[in-house]
């Protein structure tokens, strides 16, 4: 692993791996999937600029399968049935402390999740719009709308109705993944498209993995997401 990625311990008792970037500038939120860890995102950091603070964070529970989950309880294949509040919580308050330890641009706020990290990723976007400016959903899926009830207020309600931004979304999902069916992807779009959110949408013939041609869209994303905002 580069050098230049230290690990670092929040306040709230989460593990992680950073790479400082430019202060008052980008912060990428990076949440990896079930059976992962704090080291398990870092192949993605090659679609990200440079002067962008990189964080990963390690998930709260040990995972059954190994490595960790965002979740206490999961079922495999049962996706509906996770409930992500505790994560949430902790990824909230790990996002508030990382701007401010970080010096980061409370604007310009990433979140990049992967599987499981993608379902948490977009429950903070609907939970927490004005915490996020993006996210980044790979092979991801909208969590079910009972465990999304104590998440946030109104948190069904588009974020424009709640006098917030909607954060800009990009989701990458694979064909042939048979962990997270393309379906789920395409349900996503199709409701956050009906909330109002900007949502970049590909799809590629891989299983429940990234192409390469996912880690040229992600770097593409990233610069139109923030001269969307200049």
């Amino acid at each position: 692993m580069d050098a230049s990625i230290e690990v670092g311990v929040s306040e709230t008792g989460l593990t992680y791996r950073f790479r400082r970037g430019r202060s008052h500038g980008l912060l990428i939120i990076m949440l990896h999937g079930l059976s992962g860890d704090e080291n398990a995102m870092w192949i993605f950091d090659r679609a990200l600029p440079r002067e962008a603070t990189v964080i990963a964070p390690r998930a709260l529970y040990a995972s059954e399968w190994g490595g960790y989950s965002w979740a206490r309880s999961v079922v495999r294949n049962e996706l509906d049935l996770v409930d992500y509040t505790a994560a949430l919580a902790a990824v909230q308050s790990f996002i508030r402390e990382a701007i401010h330890l970080y010096e980061a641009d409370l604007q310009q706020v990433i979140s990049l999740g992967f599987s499981q990290g993608a379902a948490l990723s977009y429950a903070l976007a609907l939970a927490q719009p004005e915490l996020v400016r993006g996210v980044i959903a790979l092979a991801g899926f909208l969590p079910g709308e009972t465990r999304l009830r104590e998440a946030g207020p109104s948190v069904h309600a588009p974020a424009a109705e709640r006098g917030r931004a909607e954060p800009r979304y990009l989701i990458i999902h694979g064909t042939r993944d048979e962990a997270v069916p393309i379906d789920r992807a395409r349900q996503a779009r199709a409701i956050l498209e009906s909330r109002g959110a900007s949502v970049e949408y590909h799809e590629h013939p891989v299983g429940h993995k990234v192409s390469a041609q996912g880690l040229k869209e992600i770097a593409r994303w990233i610069g139109k997401t923030l001269q969307a905002r200049a």
